[in-house]
């Protein structure tokens, strides 16, 4: 355990320095699969960049899948059962109110880190017109090796609770059409998800789709992109 939370802390300061642009202030969030049961999550309001032990919190996967299969929840009230499948409570840390897909994602098999961005490069172009049919293939043979074929698209949905039913939905689509998970999930006017087995394994998906981003961007000015399939 002692080595997934040390992992867990050094890719989210990786994530977090400001030269990566990949969020700023307490924006994003990164969680790690402990066991079976249980989860670590960044603390609400915890900066990724200065990010250390007492900004996680552990997170009951069974409390927090339940509360998914109620029906006509309030971002309110979903944050209030949310608190209480806190396993070790602290007074000042409540967990991301974005702990629920992270619970939903962490449940695919070989997914053992999250790590939850809003990279300028990437969200340039998914709050553009044209998010939705950008990133359909990849551009680059290194984007297809480490970022996978397909990333999945969510289009935009309230952060919490709400986004998290989109992402599940789209995650059954995405499943029974490709066969397996996408290691990027794109969320319209909102940033990128990187799935990986390892912590680094999300480091450098993360790295390599913001490149694609701005690989992408730049093919704008000589015709646009040439996909390779």
């Amino acid at each position: 355990m002692e080595k997934i939370i040390a992992d867990l802390i050094a890719m989210a300061r990786h994530l977090g320095h400001p030269e990566s642009d990949a969020v700023i202030l307490a924006e994003g969030n990164v969680s790690a699969k402990l066991d079976s049961k249980r989860f670590i999550v960044k603390a609400s309001g915890a900066f990724l960049k200065d990010l250390c032990r007492e900004d996680l919190v552990t997170v009951s996967f069974e409390k927090v899948l339940s509360i998914l299969q109620m029906k006509n929840v309030s971002q309110v009230e979903s944050q209030s059962l949310l608190q209480k499948s806190v396993l070790y409570p602290k007074p000042d840390n409540h967990p991301s109110s974005e702990t629920f897909f992270h619970a939903i994602l962490l449940n695919i098999k070989d997914v053992n880190f999250i790590g939850h961005t809003h990279p300028t490069a990437v969200n340039a172009i998914l709050c553009s017109q044209n998010a939705a049919d950008t990133f359909t293939e990849p551009i680059f043979p290194y984007q297809e090796v480490v970022c996978g074929p397909k990333p999945m698209y969510v289009p935009y949905a309230e952060p919490g609770f709400n986004l998290a039913i989109a992402i599940l939905e789209r995650l059954q689509t995405h499943l029974a059409r490709w066969g397996s998970p996408p290691r990027v999930i794109l969320l319209q006017n909102h940033g990128m998800i990187a799935l990986g087995e390892t912590a680094q394994d999300v480091e450098m998906i993360t790295a390599v789709f913001i490149k694609a981003a701005r690989t992408f961007a730049g093919t704008t000015a000589f015709g646009g992109p040439r996909y390779l399939s």
